[in-house]
């Protein structure tokens, strides 16, 4: 068969910058022991902070769940009803493939939801239809069903993919030529363990035909051609989905200026923490000499010492409260602008009426966008399947439009506030108001915590 040449394991620069992108998300998403272990890669040591010092300060430092919890609650309004499958293939049953979509145990749901998940996060991700080698001549259905002869889909982060090859032919963006990094596992030489590489997977569209072949180390340890039991796919099978497409293959991350700022939450608040250790407390300050010191003794300063200083001199505490609160505002200032970039309606309840409406609108309409995008590559994913099983894909893959976009205004809130308060209704239905309103939130802040406790014991 045909073989590659050239460095299969370079990155073109859309992929440099899809792994910018990813790594960036991944950082602002991933939790807090996962940002510590980068250590000064997303934390700025002082000039004068010893290496001691400052992991000491990495292993204090808190990541706020900001960008985390944008991206789950936009996963959670979009697959918050079920997914309808009208009409797939009856052998999809038989095979057990909605069952164990990438043949290793997910279901069609929650592969749904990991693809749409990776996309909102990196603006990209990617689905991979693959069919088992197959060998000897024709199959029967007990052979297809006992060797597990059907095919699956497994999902392709943005960053794995690493470089690509097409043409636009009639308008339409064409695949000729993609790399895919792998791993490849294999037994290790003490035979009591698993050694794991990198693979790159490159896949060709050539003359009609498409071949594969996986390099580990420089060498090829598997290829052959991506023909599957009465196929006629001539498209090379992977599939993009795109939470918003930028170009071919390159997505836009919804929430990529939200994990910047949060990281930079992350640094300014760590900060902070630090002042606060260093500047919390009074310092004292002596200006000139004692008595005490001429003398040759130690100064000592308690609460039954009396310091007598000489003529000139100056003793005082001094602290550090303008830094800090300066730190504060700058805090604050970052998290309104953080809650401003959620595509989430939940950021405050001190909106009018109107202003409500129109975020609701606003937050759905992208809701919608997305949703799109997911819809048309779960179709794609089904279409390419059938394909591979030598059947037609006639069905339809639908996610709900009804996202629940409930929300209280300003003035639906003093309302029921004071129903509450006069004892017009009671605690429960109180609470059960204001989470259906969406009033009631997951705080992230002890000021945020504070305020709703206290707002809580009013009430009693």
């Amino acid at each position: 068969m045909p073989t590659l040449e050239g460095d299969y394991s370079k990155r073109d620069l859309d992929s440099k910058h899809n792994e910018r992108i990813s790594d960036l998300m991944s950082v602002s998403s991933g939790g807090t022991l996962n940002i510590r272990s980068k250590g000064d890669l997303y934390l700025q040591q002082f000039s004068r902070e010893t290496q001691t010092s400052f992991q000491k300060r990495i292993n204090k430092s808190i990541l706020d769940p900001a960008t985390k919890d944008a991206i789950n609650s936009t996963v959670g309004k979009i697959f918050s009803k079920p997914i309808i499958v009208e009409n797939y293939p009856t052998s999809f049953n038989t095979l057990n493939i909605m069952n164990s979509f990438d043949n290793n145990g997910t279901d069609f749901q929650d592969f749904a939801e990991e693809l749409a998940r990776n996309a909102i996060k990196d603006g990209l991700c990617f689905a991979y239809v693959a069919f088992p080698k197959v060998a000897g001549g024709n199959k029967s259905q007990n052979d297809v069903i006992s060797e597990n002869l059907r095919p699956y889909a497994r999902i392709v982060t943005s960053k794995a993919v690493i470089n690509k090859v097409y043409s636009n032919v009639h308008g339409r963006d064409v695949l000729s030529q993609v790399t895919i990094l792998e791993y490849h596992h294999a037994k290790s030489n003490n035979g009591f363990n698993t050694v794991v590489s990198p693979a790159y997977r490159v896949i060709e569209l050539r003359n009609n035909v498409i071949y594969y072949n996986l390099y580990v180390g420089g060498d090829s340890v598997d290829n052959g051609v991506i023909n599957p039991i009465g196929s006629d796919n001539k498209s090379i099978p992977l599939i993009p989905c795109y939470a918003e497409k930028e170009r071919f293959f390159v997505g836009k991350a919804p929430f990529e200026d939200l994990a910047v700022l949060n990281i930079e939450h992350y640094n300014l608040t760590s900060d902070f923490r630090n002042q606060l250790h260093v500047k919390g407390g009074a310092t004292p300050v002596l200006t000139g000499s004692t008595t005490t010191e001429s003398k040759g003794e130690s100064i000592v300063i308690s609460g039954d010492t009396i310091l007598q200083l000489e003529e000139g001199s100056k003793f005082e505490f001094v602290t550090g409260g303008g830094e800090l609160s300066y730190s504060v505002d700058e805090i604050i200032r970052i998290e309104k602008k953080m809650d401003s970039m959620k595509l989430d309606i939940t950021n405050d309840n001190k909106q009018t009426a109107t202003e409500s409406l129109i975020n609701k609108a606003q937050v759905e309409s992208k809701l919608l966008s997305i949703v799109s995008n997911v819809e048309q590559s779960l179709n794609s994913i089904m279409k390419v399947m059938c394909i591979f099983s030598n059947e037609t894909w006639q069905g339809e893959i639908k996610l709900s439009k009804d996202f629940d976009l409930t929300v209280m205004s300003a003035e639906d809130a003093n309302l029921l506030d004071n129903r509450y308060a006069m004892g017009l209704i009671d605690r429960i239905t109180w609470l059960k108001e204001n989470h259906a309103g969406e009033r009631l939130r997951t705080v992230s802040n002890v000021e945020e915590l504070g305020s709703v406790v206290d707002g809580l014991n009013s009430k009693e």
